[in-house]
């Protein structure tokens, strides 16, 4: 290898890791003195403030959530560049986990008039997973899947005594493509083009696997669909 050809490869490496290590942590800090000063105005305000004014605040701290949801996912694709997927794995309902993360995407992702239709979440099915992993997994997908969506969202929990496998159906236009490598060029105009990825990533990790399929030319009335199996 060339020496030249070493200093781009130090390069690369950096701008993967530690570069995006430093830009996690300089996005976080901001994030944290800003919601403390939302904090100080909530209790000086005391509640006495218009409808307006609490929708303001409302947009500030999903704004918030956002930058954080930024930080974080530079961090683990830091983390995954540098030393690979480790889990923490353990026994986890995955009925609870798929709610929880319903909740965040509507919450960072809510749009007026997607219809989000929740099933299958009834009844516990507990796999052995790492939670924190796996519901930023589902939240990502699920997320991405109310941005996409004309009207409907349809979430759906399903499994036997062997396999749990998570749905995620949409009413878009579809998946382009499988997803590829971290940091690979994309059409997409918004996001970090993280998510699949890390999908693929952690369910192969757990032993599973992320199944895609998107709807035929043809037809509107199909829908592209995710699936993460366990």
């Amino acid at each position: 290898m060339s020496e030249k050809a070493g200093r781009n490869g130090d390069v690369e490496r950096y701008l993967r890791t530690r570069f995006l290590e430093r830009i996690a942590h300089d996005l976080r800090g901001p994030v944290g003195v800003t919601s403390g000063a939302l904090d100080e105005l909530e209790i000086a305000l005391d509640g006495r403030y218009t409808e307006a004014e609490r929708a303001l605040f409302l947009m500030a701290r999903r704004g918030l959530k956002k930058l954080l949801r930024v930080a974080d996912r530079l961090g683990r694709a830091a983390q995954l560049e540098a030393r690979g997927l480790v889990l923490a794995q353990s026994h986890v309902d995955l009925a609870q986990l798929v709610r929880a993360s319903v909740d965040e995407a509507q919450v960072l992702e809510g749009r007026r008039g997607i219809a989000l239709e929740l099933s299958g979440v009834e009844t516990s099915c507990v796999v052995k997973a790492d939670a924190d992993w796996l519901g930023l997994v589902l939240t990502e997908l699920i997320g991405n899947a109310i941005r996409h969506a004309k009207r409907q969202v349809t979430v759906r929990l399903g499994g036997d005594d062997d396999h749990c496998a998570v749905a995620i159906e949409d009413d878009g236009s579809g998946i382009p493509c499988a997803p590829g490598r971290r940091f690979a060029p994309s059409d997409e105009p918004r996001g970090l083009g993280l998510a699949l990825t890390f999908a693929h990533d952690v369910a192969a990790a757990h032993g599973g696997k992320l199944s895609l399929e998107s709807p035929r030319l043809s037809s509107d009335t199909e829908r592209k669909g995710t699936l993460v199996m366990l």
